[in-house]
């Protein structure tokens, strides 16, 4: 657990992202400037987790050749999907049955809310997603949170959302072999970048591969205390 976050909490909220304190999975180790709630409503099993060797999502060939075959947790165990090869994820996919409302994790605008352009997905041929993405300004910055995979959706672009308001509906649209949600955290730099972040912080032994990285960010936990859905 990381001692200062009281301190930093009352005093400079923003230094938390600067200085990489990340969160355990228990109310004893939780952030507590934890910032979202849960996506959706009751416990749904994680089919796929965030990769900190490098998250730069499947179907980026460069990441395929460069990538452990394997999830990097953030716990910092490797991780193999049960499915088979499970490099490059950029977030985490919850097995929520088709139809389960998907809510806002915080207070926030939704700044995309539409089908993704369409892509060749294997054998599927070509697919295209239906995605939300809202925008939030957190006393940890701002942060994107992205759903993919909907069956529908409920929001518009410029809807400002509250928190736990329901978006849409989970489901299987795009490049998927059945209902689940995937869900993704962006942060914004200072630079202007918008970079992919582990909403559950990082807890390896040895410093995240992913913080080091050029194309990368620091991650923090960002859940509530008893609010993180399942990650591992």
């Amino acid at each position: 657990m990381c001692f200062l976050r009281k301190i930093l909490l009352l005093t400079t909220l923003p230094a938390m992202i600067l200085m990489g304190c990340s969160g355990g999975g228990s109310d004893e180790n939780a952030s507590d400037a934890g910032v979202f709630s849960r996506p959706f409503a009751g416990e749904y099993s994680n089919s796929w987790s965030f990769d900190h060797d490098l998250p730069l999502g499947y179907f980026n060939e460069s990441c395929k050749e460069e990538a452990q075959p394997h999830v990097l947790t953030w716990e910092g165990e490797m991780e193999k999907a049960g499915w088979g090869d499970s490099r490059c994820h950029n977030g985490y996919d919850w097995l929520t049955p088709e139809g389960t409302p998907l809510l806002a994790v915080a207070d926030g605008e939704v700044i995309f809310a539409d089908a993704e352009p369409p892509f060749k997905c294997g054998a599927r041929g070509m697919v295209s997603a239906l995605i939300v993405s809202l925008r939030h300004d957190t006393v940890l910055g701002v942060l994107e949170t992205v759903y993919i995979h909907l069956s529908r959706i409920d929001v518009a672009v410029g809807d400002r959302v509250k928190e736990g308001e329901q978006i849409g509906l989970s489901g299987s649209t795009g490049c998927s072999s059945g209902p689940h949600l995937h869900f993704s955290v962006y942060r914004r730099m200072a630079d202007g970048t918008r970079r992919v972040v582990d909403p559950f912080g990082w807890e390896g032994e040895s410093d995240d591969p992913w913080a080091v990285h050029p194309m990368g960010a620091e991650s923090i936990w960002l859940w509530r205390p008893g609010a993180e859905p399942n990650g591992y």
